[in-house]
């Protein structure tokens, strides 16, 4: 993973306070490291995501929203505040992917801290990772 420089998904996860395990699982799981300039503007900086800013963003099929809504969504589970974070998708295949990628993303963080710290991801759609 890329050493947390503006522009990686790295540096807007540790922007948006989320642990360093997670973080590389996150970039493992999905591949991804560096964002592209609108996904850049929307989570970096004391205004973005990351800082726990609001925004509604609307994208093309392939744009790039997953990656915005899953730091928001690793940011809302890790803030520290026993916090909840729910995450709606439009197809039962979808949920399971994005179901299989968040465990991935945890799996190292999960297996090293105590189990009051653990972050569990599910999946209540009817595909065959439902509970």
């Amino acid at each position: 993973m890329d050493a947390a420089k503006p522009g990686t998904v790295a540096y807007a996860l540790r922007a948006a306070q989320v642990p360093p395990a997670v973080a590389r699982g996150y970039s493992d799981a999905t591949g991804i490291v560096r964002l592209r300039a609108w996904q850049r503007d929307v989570l970096e900086g004391p205004d973005g995501v990351a800082a726990g800013a609001n925004a509604v963003v609307t994208v093309d099929t392939a744009g790039g929203k997953s990656c915005v809504a899953e730091v928001a969504l690793l940011r809302g589970a890790f803030r520290g505040e026993g916090g909840v974070a729910l995450y709606v998708l439009p197809f039962l295949a979808l949920v399971a992917e994005k179901a299989r990628t968040l465990r991935r993303a945890l799996r190292d963080h999960d297996e090293r801290c105590a189990r009051a710290d653990r972050c569990a991801v599910v999946d209540c759609g009817e595909g065959p990772d439902a509970p």
